[in-house]
């Protein structure tokens, strides 16, 4: 079976909302990281936070950065060329 990939975001803004968690399920496996957001990425929705359950400083304070973040999931990705999502267009 091939990679499932789900993230979680600032907010539902489409120009602005940044990832903050991203869950991956391959191999029976699963894999879940928090991401602190960089200094550039200020939009933060509360109407989002009471859904995801992640408040910005626990982001700030707790998250990995974004670039390890990415790094890691390529990582355990590997060489799989097709991902689901249940929301492509927002995840790509």
């Amino acid at each position: 079976m091939p990679p499932i990939l789900d993230f979680e975001a600032s907010s539902l803004n489409a120009f602005w909302s940044y990832p903050i968690s991203v869950g991956l399920v391959l191999g029976g496996r699963s894999y879940y990281w928090e991401i602190a957001p960089k200094p550039e990425w200020t939009d933060w929705s509360a109407a989002s936070e009471k859904i995801h359950g992640l408040s910005l400083s626990y982001l700030q304070q707790y998250g990995q950065p974004a670039d390890e973040v990415c790094r890691q999931v390529q990582e355990v990705i590997g060489n799989n060329k097709i991902i689901y999502s249940d929301q492509p267009d927002w995840e790509r």
